[in-house]
């Protein structure tokens, strides 16, 4: 199963100088169902990952550690 890392999403954020509402205007959605897709209640289409990492200026590399986060990563974050 797959998690979105939203650390590293939020870095990219910050760096790029976005907002939700900001980024959410960008790719065509509205904030509402942006925060809804970040924390995992939504999916994200491949068209929108494609636009959000062109205008956050994500490497494929980098979009496989973002939006394919495994969750067992994530669980076992939570434990330690």
């Amino acid at each position: 199963m797959w998690e979105m890392n939203r650390d590293l999403f939020a870095k990219y954020m910050r760096e790029n100088g976005y907002t939700i509402k900001k980024l959410a205007s960008e790719i065509g959605v509205n904030t509402s169902t942006l925060s809804l897709k970040i924390n995992g209640h939504r999916e994200f289409t491949i068209k929108e990952v494609a636009r959000i990492c062109d205008i956050l200026h994500i490497n494929k590399q980098v979009m496989w550690e973002i939006f394919f986060y495994p969750k067992i990563y994530v669980n076992a974050e939570m434990e330690d």
